[in-house]
């Protein structure tokens, strides 16, 4: 992640891109507002309780720079977070269209078709024999060599489809001999 420059206290982080952080500069103007009281108070004051104040304010500083610090690396690990979850997801997706692309050449139906509640989010659809199973796909991941089908989704959920996949797996009559 990029350290804040002068002209900025926004961090702009490698991973996403994303300004983040605008909590510094806020911090900032509190910091100029308090430096600016302390000066007022300094004049009328004795030095050894203005040392007092001008201390307790740089251990205040610290606390409020290493405080951003931990804000900082805690979005870093986010934004890491976030680019595996996407590699992930990316993955997920990539194993769906194979399914569909080997069941298409084994004799199941299998294709593409289009979720009305769900625009631009085209469905990755194979009809098992123990039911159908499906998956959500971005537009930019769906390929063009899949055949586009007509909505079947018979309302199953994740856990449904999981079933029936781990139930496609374990039957051997769907091998060939």
């Amino acid at each position: 992640m990029a350290e804040p420059t002068k002209e900025s206290s926004i961090w702009r982080c490698d991973h996403c891109g994303a300004a983040h952080c605008r909590l510094a500069v806020s911090v900032g103007v509190i910091v100029v507002l308090l430096i600016t009281a302390l000066g007022t108070l300094m004049f009328g004051l004795h030095t050894g309780l203005a040392m007092l104040l001008w201390s307790g304010l740089s251990f205040a500083v610290h606390l409020v720079s290493e405080r951003l610090g931990r804000h900082r690396r805690l979005l870093e690990h986010l934004c890491r977070l976030k680019a595996q979850v996407a590699a992930a997801y990316s993955s997920r997706n990539l194993l769906a269209l194979t399914l569909c692309r080997l069941s298409l050449h084994h004799g199941f139906k299998a294709g593409l078709y289009e979720d009305p509640e769900a625009r631009g989010w085209p469905v990755v659809s194979v009809a098992l024999p123990q039911g159908e199973v499906t998956w959500h796909i971005p537009a930019s991941e769906a390929p063009s060599c899949l055949p586009l089908i007509a909505r079947d989704w018979d309302g199953h959920d994740e856990a449904e489809r999981d079933r029936r996949l781990m139930m496609f797996v374990e039957n051997d009559t769907t091998r060939s001999d």
